[in-house]
């Protein structure tokens, strides 16, 4: 006859000893409760060594040492890369009368490298040997299902990598996508630290562009199998799979599409190919937000587009001319362009001092001069500035389906953190990506989120409309300031290009970042070149080859 006694903890099990101690007073159903307990106390012993991966516990705790428990255990765990070990002892049967055989019976799981959790119950038994309980040690100990001569086994792959898809639905691998699409290469430690499970040594991720930004949604899940193995051996040259255990289903991933345009991207890489600075273009439908190119050059190199913040200096007009506007400035309105002018004992000046006298707005916002912005943003209420701004996305956080970096206006501490936010200076910072979307809401009327994936909309709710009469009247300024200002450089045939030129300085020394922003037919664009000099002479003209050559 065989009794279970279920284990709730070898206290619960002493206190339950004590009191049928306590009920019966025949020394010899005292002897065989001991002799329970004991038994019941070796078996906790061995599941939580189990668990503890305490391998030399495990030995002194076998019949016969000899048989290498401890090891066998360790190489399961290494073969099946095993860890978040949990062994449960669940009860002990024995044999009637006590002390004889007994059987232990346990719950194990376990997580399986690369490929998830696995778990399954089992059992093993339990003999008396001068005066003390030993388990009695073999392969179903480890498992049910294993025997002499067959050990445990891993099997896992990834499925094939989806294809990054461009708005067509063709792949963007090789051609113009090259540095946008990325690479794929083997992981690094810091790459597997950051992505976590199911990733391991060995496996593939992207390393760059949207390939590295996409991972999760390109690579799917790995599948496999924990199996049984016997051999090779004698007779037997190649390893039979005996059994398995275990399956993890493969999860396949979906093709990905993005809003990119092959001959936009293609023009957009042409742009930047005769400028000998790190630069960047990103152009933007300006009805949807959908980008259509994003080009960085060097190729391989840091993400400056989507991830590089960068004062945006005079293109940042653009916004502080809205606010100036709908606070009832006239463009036609005189205001005076000295070469310096000083705010709160910190002096603003002019590109090469340049001091152009009393003039029309309409022309200090064509010449880009610094000293007329920063005199007339001190009529503007507290925190119209900053309102301002965040009606063309700064300080807002949008997700475009791909990792990018904010645009941030921090509120200005004082009159002179004022003065230079109003000229795009001081904390102010955007990526190309933002400053295209900023060029966009003047077309559009109203700033959206820009959005690289086609199964992403756009969230319209983050930005309320710009007044027309504002919007109608900055277009004229941008089409002017590339007619007869700065942005001379971005004109083509056609369609006039309505733009703003920038020219930011960054760092202790006199460098200053080129940009232009810029809009015509249904294309936004954003230039950046960093340490390029002045936006009307390097960034405009980079602008021109992008409209000219997508027509």
């Amino acid at each position: 006859m065989r009794r279970w006694w279920v284990i709730g903890g070898v206290g619960v099990v002493a206190a339950a000893v004590a009191m049928a101690a306590g009920a019966y007073a025949a020394v010899g159903q005292q002897r065989e409760r001991a002799a329970r307990l004991a038994a019941i106390e070796v078996a906790e012993d061995f599941v939580e060594a189990w668990q503890a991966a305490d391998w030399g516990r495990i030995d002194a705790l076998v019949a016969e040492p000899a048989t290498g428990a401890g090891a066998r255990h360790a190489e399961a765990v290494e073969a099946l890369g095993l860890s978040d070990a949990a062994v449960r002892l669940r009860g002990v049967a024995f044999d009637e009368p006590v002390p004889g055989e007994a059987t232990a019976s346990y719950a194990a799981s376990f997580t399986v490298s690369g490929l998830g959790q696995w778990s399954y119950e089992g059992s093993f038994t339990l003999l008396p040997a001068e005066g003390r309980w030993v388990i009695d040690w073999g392969p179903q100990t480890l498992h049910p299902e294993l025997a002499e001569g067959q050990r445990l086994e891993r099997e896992r792959h990834w499925p094939a990598r989806a294809p990054l898809l461009d708005r067509n639905g063709a792949d963007l691998a090789g051609g113009p996508f090259a540095g946008v699409a990325g690479s794929v290469g083997e992981a690094t430690q810091e790459q597997l630290e950051a992505l976590g499970a199911p990733y391991e040594p060995g496996d593939a991720v992207g390393q760059s562009g949207l390939q590295r930004s996409l991972e999760r949604r390109l690579a799917g899940q790995p599948g496999g199998a924990v199996r049984v193995v016997a051999g090779p051996g004698e007779g037997q040259p190649e390893p039979v799979v005996v059994a398995v255990l275990h399956e993890f289903p493969m999860i396949e991933p979906d093709p990905v599409r993005t809003t990119l345009d092959p001959g936009v991207q293609e023009a957009a890489r042409a742009a930047l190919a005769p400028l000998a600075s790190p630069s960047a273009l990103v152009a933007v439908d300006v009805r949807t937000g959908e980008v259509r190119a994003v080009a960085n050059a060097p190729l391989g190199g840091f993400d400056r587009a989507l991830s590089g913040r960068y004062p945006p200096g005079s293109t940042f007009k653009v916004v502080t001319t809205v606010a100036l506007l709908s606070h009832g400035l006239d463009p036609a309105a005189t205001v005076p362009c000295p070469g310096t002018v000083s705010v709160g004992g910190r002096s603003f000046r002019n590109a090469g001092f340049a001091a152009l006298g009393p003039i029309s707005f309409r022309d200090a916002f064509a010449e880009s001069c610094n000293t007329a912005f920063v005199g007339e943003a001190e009529r503007l209420p507290a925190g119209m500035l900053e309102a301002t701004a965040r009606q063309f996305g700064f300080n807002v956080d949008y997700d475009i389906g791909v990792p990018v970096a904010d645009a941030r206006f921090p509120e200005p501490v004082d009159p002179v953190e004022h003065a230079a936010a109003a000229i795009g200076q001081g904390r102010v910072e955007a990526t190309p990506l933002h400053m295209a979307s900023v060029a966009a809401a003047v077309a559009r009327g109203r700033w959206v989120p820009p959005r690289v994936l086609v199964d992403e909309p756009p969230d319209e709710t983050l930005a309320e409309p710009l007044p027309p009469a504002v919007i109608a009247q900055l277009t004229e300024l941008m089409r002017n300031a590339v007619a007869a200002g700065t942005g001379t450089g971005a004109q083509v045939p056609g369609e006039p290009v309505a733009g703003k030129t920038g020219t930011a300085e960054f760092g202790a020394g006199a460098r200053t970042h080129a940009w232009f922003v810029a809009f015509r037919g249904d294309l936004a664009v954003a230039v950046l070149v960093e340490g390029g000099g002045f936006g009307g002479a390097v960034a405009a003209p980079a602008a021109a080859r992008f409209y000219a050559a997508v027509g």
